[in-house]
Parts: structure tokens; sequence; C-alpha cells
């Protein structure tokens, strides 16, 4: 990390910046990111205030306007500590009042990427870059201030994710899903979006086209967007109306077309996440994504609506090789599931996370357990053992459901086949029971 600054202080300052310096070569000029912006750091939740009067930079945007910034330090993942040198005088904040030592935390997204190999410095000039482009959307620095008198105590780690399943279905959908877009949007305390799959009706056609232009509206959300894949999305496309595609052929497209970078998200501003496919043993199993925040665990797993895909394609018309291909896909993406699910409980454990969130298409409850046995098995036993709570995000029956269908464990059913409304999960480690959730009506549209 390296500092920047001019030597003014007060209204008058204009040059004050973070960077990350990237050592991996002896010799010439070493590549440098600008990360931070000292005189422009986002403060929705104003935790700056209250401001004496006279005071600059207080609020939001919330800046550090002291001649000297000079110390540095990465505390936790995405998180840098800054301190100013008072100097004995100067007057930065305030023109009438001495300059205090403020101590700051601050958030910085990406802040890791900067030691990554050169495919992701490259992307420092593409459209995924997480320098400049962070402030120009919603600015998702936190900073978290606090005076060495009376500084101190327990800060809490809090997020916010907004939760969408099963849409846009059908065109009207496609047509207000700008609207749910610009409603999260503007939302300063979300963080991420988590799609729960179904990305259109079951009616609809299986086509590269729709799955691309899916694709291009999910890219227009501002923060990271995780997606599992829906039964709509691949299982049930041999249907008639879909286009009688061959699953296991629409599944590859899916994963082709929605995860073309495995271990990054969707969106306008894509985050680093771990996916199954780094294991070995489960190369194409891109879609199984899992990342940490809040304190918490999340991962996804694709468990699909159709009893996990186990009904018959082209119905009665299914071939005794299809048959078979449906049967060896199904057998073996349990058997990813399973060693899934161990991994994000077993990470829980390694990192002592307070909760576990797991997110998946299918409503497993909805219909009885044929075909999700061994992964509702497997939850269950593994939140059962968990000290913690564990969230269940389902989507796949459209209607808005909260239960504890298993020890440990809360489920929620998102409404879907909707754009009219998104659901607000907050992940809070002061809180005690770690989450907190409210559904969300989209203006204009409820």
């Amino acid at each position: 990390m390296a500092l920047e600054r001019d030597n003014f202080e007060g209204t008058a300052a204009r040059h004050k910046k973070a960077f990350v310096i990237t050592i991996d070569r002896p010799g010439g000029v070493l590549p440098k990111r600008e990360v931070l912006d000292l005189l422009n750091v986002a403060d929705p939740a104003r935790i700056s205030e209250p401001a004496n009067p006279g005071d600059v930079g207080i609020g939001d945007p919330f800046a550090m306007p002291y001649q000297t910034i000079e110390a540095v330090l990465p505390t936790r993942g995405d998180r840098l500590a800054l301190v100013n040198d008072t100097n004995f005088g100067s007057r930065g904040r305030n023109p009438g009042a001495d300059d205090p030592s403020d101590f700051i935390e601050v958030r910085v997204p990406g802040l890791r990427d900067a030691g990554d190999d050169d495919e992701d410095e490259d992307e420092q000039d593409g459209d995924e870059g997480h320098g400049k482009k962070d402030k120009d959307k919603k600015d998702k620095d936190r900073g978290k201030k606090g005076k060495e008198k009376g500084g101190g105590g327990h800060r809490s780690r809090a997020t916010t994710l907004s939760i969408i399943g099963d849409t846009p279905y059908g065109d009207e959908q496609v047509r207000q899903f700008p609207l749910l877009v610009a409603d999260v949007d503007r939302q300063p305390d979300v963080r991420g979006v988590v799609h729960l799959g179904d990305v259109k009706s079951g009616s609809s056609t299986c086509t590269d086209e729709r799955f691309r232009s899916v694709l291009d509206l999910f890219n227009t959300f501002d923060d990271p967007f995780v997606l599992t894949p829906g039964d709509n999305d691949w299982t049930d496309c041999h249907r008639a109306n879909n286009g009688a595609f061959l699953p296991t052929e629409r599944l590859a497209k899916v994963r082709e077309v929605f995860y073309t970078r495995p271990g990054r998200t969707l969106g306008g501003r894509p985050m680093k996440v771990e996916t199954q496919a780094s294991d070995p043993r489960f190369r194409r199993y891109v879609e199984n994504q899992r990342f940490e925040t809040g304190g918490t665990v999340i991962a996804t797993v694709h468990v699909v609506g159709s009893k996990n895909g186990l009904l018959p394609w082209f119905g009665a018309a299914e071939t005794a090789e299809q048959r078979n291909t449906r049967l060896a896909e199904v057998a073996e993406r349990d058997a990813a599931n399973l060693a899934w699910i161990d991994a994000a409980f077993d990470r829980a454990r390694e990192s002592r996370a307070r909760g576990v969130v797991l997110a998946m298409q299918a409503d497993t409850f909805a219909a009885g357990p044929a075909g999700f046995e061994r992964v509702l098995e497997r939850i269950a036993s593994r939140a059962a053992a968990f000290d913690g709570p564990v969230l269940l995000l389902q989507g796949d029956t459209h209607k808005y459901r909260t239960d504890q269908p298993l020890p440990n464990v809360t489920r929620i059913v998102v409404e879907g086949e909707t754009a009219a409304e998104w659901l607000r999960l907050r992940i809070d480690d002061d809180l005690p029971g770690l989450f907190s959730w409210t559904r969300e009506a989209v203006p204009g549209l409820s």
C-alpha cells in the first residue's frame, strides 16, 4: 500500500489517495492501482456525523482533508485502516480547531485483486476494473470513523444483499426489469444481488439469444450478481414450446453464457468468488459458487426443480439413451452438490463464521422429497452440527414463505414470477439471529 498526498489541507486539499503497488518483478517501473480517494469516501449511513460547526468533509461523502495522512495498514479482507498526523496544530478538519488524530477503517471492494495474476491486471483497463469505476457507480467504500477520544469498542460485520428468483418471466417482466435494477441500485447498503434461478418462464424458448439477452439485463446491476441455475433454464428445455432441446446441451450453454469466467460473478462490478470448478473432481461445476460477507459463508448449490432433474425428458418419447444420460447427470450433480455443501460448512468452521447461507432454485419441500433426499439429509446433518444459524434460500414455487423445515435451518422461499418485488437480506453479527429480511416493493410496479 502507498499513500499519495498534496501539501494542502481543508478545502484547499486536492489529492489524498491510496494505491496498491504490485511488486512482482525486478527492476523497471512498478504498476500501481488507485483504490481509494480519501477526499471522496462514501458514507451513506452518515456514521461520520454529527459535524461540529465549520467542519470540512463530514457526512456523505466523507473526507480526510488533512495535510499529512501518513499511516495505512491493510487489516482484513477488503479493509484499510488509516490515520493522520496532527502536526501539533494543523487545521484540516476545521479552520477554527486543531486537528485530532482521526482513525478510520474503510471497506475497499476489489482491494486484493491488485496482487492477482496478469489476467486480473489486464482488467484494470477494461470494463471490469475495480478502481475508478467503483466510485463512479455506487462507491461501496464504507467508512468506519472514530477518533482517539471515545474511540474503540466492538465494530460489527454487516452486509445487505438483494435476493431475487424466477424472473424475468415473459416480455412484460423483461420490460419491467430495468425498474427492479434501478430500485436495487438506489440502495446504498446493498452489496450484491443473488438470483435463485429460472431466468425465464417454463413456457418460453431456451435459445442462445434469450440467454444472452437476459445476461445483458443482469449485467446492468451496479453490484456483483450471483446466479444459480433453475430447471426452466435447462432441465425443462426438452418441452416443445421451449424448443425441444436436449437438456444437457442447454446446461452446457448456460455454463458457457453465464459463467464465462469461472470464479467471477456477473454484474457491473464483478467480484471474485470461490468456484467448485477449481476442484479437479468437479471441473464442470462453475455454477457452484461461494463467497464470504458479514461473518457468513454463502454458497450457491445447483439443485433444481422438476424433482432435481429426475422428471423424464420429452415425456413418454424419452429414449433409453436419453434416460441414461438424464440419470447420469443427476447422479453426478448430486455428488458435486453434496461435496459443495460440505465445503461450505468446512469453510465456515475454518473461518469461524457465525452463519451459513445456502442458495438454490428448487423448493425442496413443495412436492415431497423425491430427488432431494440426499441433499436434504446432508444439509440437516451439517446444520445440526454447526454452532450458528443456517439460512436456506429457495425459489421455484413463486410464493413467499418462511419456515424452519430442519433443525437449525430457517428457510425463505422468495416471491417469484415478478419483477415488482425483491428480498432485502441483512446479515449482521450484532443481531442475535444474524439474519433479518424484508420484502421490498419496486416503485411503479407494486
